[in-house]
């Protein structure tokens, strides 16, 4: 089947002013619940709620020293 999805080009940063970090040229994937099943993402969040959600990849994690919980803009 086919998942709709929305993919973007954009950046990414820390939610901690004060920190800084930030990644550029970021790939952002957009899609509803029934494609973060699709695609694994964990089953536990709320996908379709009012408040945004957002899946690092390890390397972005890394390179935003992002733990579970924090904010990212």
């Amino acid at each position: 089947g086919v998942t709709p999805a929305l993919l973007l080009q954009g950046s990414v940063r820390s939610g901690d002013p004060a920190d800084g970090r930030r990644l550029g040229r970021a790939a952002v994937v957009g899609f509803d619940a029934a494609g973060a099943a699709r695609f694994g993402l964990p089953a536990d969040l709320d996908w379709a709620g009012d408040a945004g959600r957002v899946v690092l990849s390890h390397r972005a994690a890394d390179a935003l020293g992002a733990k579970p919980g924090d904010t990212i803009e």
